[in-house]
């Protein structure tokens, strides 16, 4: 199991968000706020990625992306974020450049209140997973059309050749404002919870179905919670 460093998840009541059995069914709202663990301020433009139906739940092919995530959205100028959501737990996974992500379950008919996460920042000593190139393979497509994404993804290194922190099953592209997410494929199978295998890390997606220009970001955590920098492509859709 990951270990998590100093991330808490709290209702507005205050009281804790962990794992829990679903109070309802259906499709419903929830509302979440990211903050900065240290300053209290509220953390904009942070990427937000929705594990649907619990979280760290089991991969059954290990070669394959994490099939569970499937939402994703952006806070905004509040650091908040609110989306139309499943019923049941999700697992709520947080990035923002140079910050551990923050991450527990919600259940919003368990704990209708909106969900605060504090986020706490890296240290000097905290090296991040690396995004050597961040590539699609068109940016410019017709509505619907096939785009394939690769990414080259390597563990942080440390000055002691001892240390590792391997990269995780998040390796994960979103594109907010359609609140889509995919997990990408790793070069080869990994160990859930264990790490998974530097190098490239694909998956192929269809456009949206609406003209315009959608922007799809690469964030990477690794076992260690420690979070890569963002890279971002944008495609026009036309």
């Amino acid at each position: 199991m990951r270990a998590f460093r100093g991330i808490v998840l709290l209702s507005l009541s205050g009281c804790f968000l962990g794992s829990a059995d679903s109070g309802g069914t259906g499709p419903t709202v929830v509302t979440m706020q990211l903050v900065d663990g240290k300053t209290r301020q509220p953390m904009t433009s942070s990427l937000v990625a929705i594990e649907v139906g619990g979280r760290y739940l089991p991969i059954a092919d290990t070669s394959k992306g994490n099939p569970h995530y499937t939402l994703s959205g952006v806070t905004d100028s509040n650091g908040k974020l609110t989306l139309r959501v499943p019923g049941g737990p999700l697992g709520v996974h947080s990035f923002q450049d140079n910050y551990f992500y923050g991450t527990d379950v919600v259940d919003p008919y368990t704990h209708p209140n909106d969900a605060i996460i504090l986020v706490e920042t890296l240290g000097p000593l905290d090296a991040k997973p690396m995004v050597g190139s961040f590539i699609a393979s068109a940016t410019k497509v017709a509505p619907g059309g096939a785009l394939d994404f690769s990414a080259q993804v390597t563990q942080a290194t440390f000055a002691d050749p001892t240390k590792k922190d391997p990269i995780s099953d998040e390796v994960l592209l979103v594109e907010p404002t359609t609140h889509f997410a995919r997990a990408l494929d790793p070069p080869t199978a990994g160990v859930q919870g264990t790490g998974f295998p530097d190098g490239a890390w694909r998956t192929s997606v269809s456009a949206p179905s609406t003209a315009g220009k959608y922007t799809y970001s690469l964030v990477v955590s690794s076992e260690g919670c420690v979070v890569s920098d963002r890279k971002s492509i944008d495609v026009i859709v036309q």
